[in-house]
């Protein structure tokens, strides 16, 4: 099962914080080595989006945490 929620934040900057947690799968063990699939999802928001991704391999499932600033408002 996967969950995903999101939310928009004001602070420190307006943006959306994306929240991905895997769940009733097997067991996951944290990689010895990010393979390129590992290094895509954490690198190519941060450079694309200007975001930021945290990837966690709990034994329960896969986490990730993506921050992603919105663009200003034009008033």
């Amino acid at each position: 099962m996967v969950n995903i929620n999101w939310e928009r934040r004001e602070a420190p900057v307006p943006g959306l914080m994306l929240q991905w947690r895997e769940s009733e799968g097997p067991a996951v063990v944290p990689p010895r080595d990010y393979g390129p699939g590992t290094r895509l999802i954490e690198r190519s928001p941060a450079k694309v989006l200007d975001s930021d991704v945290k990837l966690r391999f709990d034994p329960g499932g896969v986490a990730a945490e993506i921050w992603m600033p919105l663009p200003a408002e034009q008033g």
